[in-house]
C-alpha cells in the first residue's frame, strides 16, 4: 500500500485550551506545500519503520517518528488491527 502525506506549513497556530486527556486543543491556518513524503505498508510482518532518502536524517529517531506513533495509537483504538512494515 502506498500513499502521498503531504507537507502543510502552519500559517498561525494558537493554543485556545487543554483537554482533560492532557492534549491541547488548536486553532490553526495551514497551507499545503507542493511537496511531501511517499508512505508504503507492508502488512506482513511486525511494527516498523525505515525512513531513507535525502532527508531521512530530519525525520528525527524512527521510534519516536509520527507515523510509529499514529500506528500505535490506532492499533490502541481499534481492537486486531493488523499493522507491518513501513517505508517512509
Amino acid at each position: 500500500m502506498r500513499a502521498r502525506a503531504p507537507a502543510k506549513i502552519n500559517l498561525t497556530l494558537r493554543v485556545v485550551g487543554r483537554r482533560t486527556d492532557g492534549f491541547h486543543d488548536l486553532a490553526s491556518i495551514v497551507a499545503f506545500a507542493g511537496a511531501g513524503d511517499l508512505v508504503f505498508l507492508d502488512p506482513r510482518g511486525p511494527l516498523s519503520l525505515h525512513v531513507c532518502g535525502p532527508t531521512a536524517a530530519a525525520a528525527g529517531p524512527d521510534d519516536d517518528n509520527l507515523v510509529l506513533r499514529a500506528a500505535r495509537a490506532f492499533a490502541e483504538r481499534v481492537p486486531g488491527a493488523r499493522l507491518g512494515r513501513f517505508c517512509l
